[in-house]
């Protein structure tokens, strides 16, 4: 992995939260190593096929999660 975690999210981001029902990105821990958690309403087909399992080197899990609100 040749960039930080924080790059590689800042870089994906807005293209993960372009499909639909991805609600936020995050970085987090998988099996005790540094990986990308993708935070979704609800799985659905589309989710799978567009949320890659690695992004540049870091695993990606993806979480089901209630909506998101800015306070």
């Amino acid at each position: 992995m040749s960039q930080s975690i924080e790059h590689v999210l800042k870089k994906h981001t807005p293209n993960l939260m372009s499909i639909p029902d991805v609600v936020g990105t995050a970085q987090g821990l998988c099996e005790g190593l540094t990986c990308i958690k993708i935070f979704v309403v609800k799985m659905n087909k589309q989710i799978r096929e567009q949320v890659p399992n690695e992004i540049e080197g870091y695993k990606v899990e993806i979480e089901i999660s209630r909506p998101f609100r800015a306070l």
